[in-house]
């Protein structure tokens, strides 16, 4: 076991700045639906395979000490050479554990590690973890991929045991710091997302931050099931006003359980003008997704505080 100590002033500052609305009390029922049995390669990418790692959290009150059980690391493969693991606390901007480098001649490697950090309980919600993967591929070290999940989401101050698997997508080397700034470019979306009794709701409220080249706007809402089926429905068009559009509108999802918890869900952002109507791009939400995604996925599924809508940034369709 390996015990390591943050400084505090790094530890006391916020992670992230959550802005998080209150369930509002009335909206209006999604005005088009539509069901289909497959959709487009844009939608089929959700179900790519990329290295997941298995995980278990647990924090001790008493001693005030996280543990970060490594399990496993699955779904990697021959061509990324010698490959290695690095975790952050964020907003610590340094590496606090490695793993030893392993070549991967198969497609599942067994760790089974222990790491421990001391922090403070009220601390715990200000804090992400990062995870990155390195390949040595051709003699030069690079990552390849990575995750994250804010603390917060977990319900590690109860002290139960918080399994995770977190799935590690291709990374193009932004620091450890970054969240995606340049996504935010493209807009934001406020929404809610919960799930009880075989029915996922979501609620799309406002966007905001979007292009002034764009006069209208409506979401598109897929829930991407196991064996690609796919269920697509859409709210009504927006009219923009300074980039900025109240939705208000609810949409429901009969998927039971069991389904659910293999399942994504993705809100895309439509724009139009008097020339185009595009996609301009996207939120996933899922057991693949990372960050504030996965936290507001793992929320919606485990019912667990009171609901919240949450602002997103919209990220290019290129992304997962």
């Amino acid at each position: 076991m390996f015990c390591f100590h943050l400084i505090s002033e790094v530890v006391t500052r916020m992670f992230c700045s959550d802005e998080q609305e209150q369930y509002p009390s009335q909206m209006r029922r999604a005005v088009s639906t539509d069901s289909l049995d497959s959709a487009a390669s844009s939608i089929l990418e959700l179900h790519r395979e990329v290295p997941t790692t298995c995980l278990t959290l647990k924090y001790d009150e008493g001693t005030q000490m996280l543990s970060v059980h490594l399990h496993n690391l699955s779904d990697v493969y021959s061509d990324f050479g010698q490959i290695w693991l690095l975790f952050f606390l964020l907003p610590h901007p340094k590496p606090l554990w490695r793993t030893e480098s392993r070549v991967t001649p198969s497609s599942f490697i067994d760790y089974n590690s222990i790491y421990q950090q001391c922090i403070r309980k009220t601390d715990l919600h200000k804090v992400a973890l990062l995870i990155q993967m390195f390949s040595s591929r051709n003699l030069s070290a690079s990552i390849v991929a990575q995750a994250r999940i804010r603390l917060k989401d977990l319900s590690l101050g109860d002290g139960r045991d918080a399994p995770v698997e977190l799935a590690l997508h291709p990374s193009k080397s932004k620091s450890s710091a970054d969240d995606s700034v340049e996504s935010v470019k493209l807009g934001e979306v406020l929404f809610l997302a919960t799930y009880s009794r075989d029915r996922l709701t979501v609620i799309v409220s406002k966007i905001r931050n979007l292009s002034s080249a764009y006069e209208n706007v409506f979401v598109r809402l897929y829930i991407v099931q196991p064996m690609g089926q796919v269920t697509k429905k859409k709210t009504s068009d927006r009219v923009l006003v300074d980039g900025a559009a109240d939705i208000g509108e609810s949409m429901f999802f009969n998927v039971s359980r069991s389904r659910m918890l293999k399942s994504h869900l993705r809100l895309s952002i439509v724009c139009s003008n008097n020339e185009l109507c595009k996609s301009i791009g996207h939120v996933t939400l899922g057991p693949k997704s990372s960050g504030k995604e996965l936290g507001h996925w793992k929320r919606a599924l485990s019912g667990e505080g009171p609901p919240l809508a949450t602002w997103h940034a919209v990220r290019p369709r290129t992304t997962a």
